[in-house]
């Protein structure tokens, strides 16, 4: 490698990264510097012996992670003791947070003096609808591997129809503090833009089974997907997948979804990385065809009072009992009535298990997390 370099870490699942990547190679072009990706190691999708961005894509102008570069000055400088690992962690510096604009606050001068430039997380502009087309044009630096477009297409040519609504749920399946979209602006949306048409299909990508079958039911001989590995109800996202083959694996799944919605006719997504992505690559046409649910709350925290349902062994067991999945699930009381709640939704409120509505808890969750 000769001349000054940019180099992206791998933090995040795999939209995440493809953001970085991309603020990157923007920040990359404008300084008329080299892009150096590196995700080996990541922890949602890293391979335990290869940098699995070289499995994924081909690139570029873009070239892997050289541990030559542990020689060369770096910037920001608490990195310079980090720059040969991934995904160091380490309280007393923002290891996670080193953005492009942070760059930008710089003079010229400055920046100049340090060889390589590290990049952790994506900016404001990746998020801007003023900037979309300035990212599908840096976009241009990947592409899926041969074979894994060879799936694309083929799933595309196979099941795809000349109207097919993208659709992707950030659900969480159970994930720690997130909070699953209202699943019901989705299929008000796609009734809005479908009334009018005596045949269309749903293409859904999402990281629970239960979406998938709450589609289905709603949209009969319509929805279709891509065959992947969902985990089971509520035990967690599908970017945690433990070993090199299933992490890979799923990364792939990943790549062949994010690609498959953006060439749909219309996108209906989640806030997040994985939409965004998708809205980008499909420009021009997400100009005015792509619709994001935008939450009121993205994650919860437990607030005070509030505790998780294992603090309550004999509601947990309970519950249980009726096959109702106990993820997300949390408990207050105050003045001998109890609370119990999906994240941060009040479900019901009762004096003990016999004025417990089991059926009633069952509906509302199913409202709010599909299963």
């Amino acid at each position: 490698m000769t001349g000054k370099l940019v180099v992206c870490k791998g933090y995040y699942g795999l939209g995440g990264n493809l953001a970085v990547l991309l603020c990157a190679k923007r920040l990359a072009d404008s300084l008329g510097r080299e892009l150096i990706v590196d995700w080996r190691n990541n922890r949602n999708y890293g391979l335990s012996d290869a940098d699995i961005f070289s499995e994924l894509f081909d690139a570029h102008g873009i070239s892997s992670f050289d541990k030559s570069l542990s020689d060369l000055s770096v910037w920001p400088e608490y990195w310079q003791a980090f720059i040969d690992i991934t995904q160091p962690y380490v309280s007393e510096f923002p290891l996670t947070t080193v953005r492009t604009t942070d760059v930008e606050e710089l003079p010229e001068s400055e920046i100049n003096k340090y060889d390589v430039i590290v990049i952790t997380r994506d900016d404001t502009y990746w998020h801007s609808r003023s900037h979309v087309e300035e990212f599908f044009k840096a976009s241009a630096c990947i592409s899926p591997k041969k074979e894994i477009m060879s799936i694309i297409d083929e799933f595309q040519r196979s099941n795809f129809y000349e109207y097919t609504i993208g659709v992707h749920i950030r659900h969480g399946n159970g994930e720690r503090t997130v909070i699953p979209p209202d699943i019901n602006w989705y299929f008000e949306n796609i009734d809005e833009r479908t009334s009018h048409l005596d045949d269309f299909r749903v293409f859904v990508c999402t990281d629970c089974i239960a979406v998938v079958h709450r589609f289905e039911d709603r949209y009969p001989n319509k929805v279709i997907h891509t065959d992947k590995e969902y985990l089971p109800l509520g035990s967690g996202g599908m970017h945690f997948a433990e070993g090199d083959q299933a992490r890979l694996n799923s990364a792939i799944e990943a790549v062949v979804d994010i690609w498959l919605l953006s060439r749909s006719s219309m996108i209906i997504g989640s806030k997040s990385f994985f939409s965004r992505l998708a809205i980008i690559l499909n420009f021009p046409n997400s100009k005015d065809k792509s619709f994001v649910w935008q939450p009121e709350i993205r994650s919860h925290k437990p607030y005070e009072g509030q505790y998780p349902i294992s603090e309550m062994p004999d509601l947990l067991e309970h519950l249980q009992a009726n096959n109702i999945l106990t993820d997300g699930l949390f408990t207050s009381s105050e003045n001998g009535e109890i609370s119990l709640f999906y994240l941060c939704w009040k479900l019901t409120s009762f004096s003990d298990m016999e004025h417990l509505d089991i059926s009633s808890v069952y509906g509302k969750l199913l409202n709010f997390r599909s299963y």
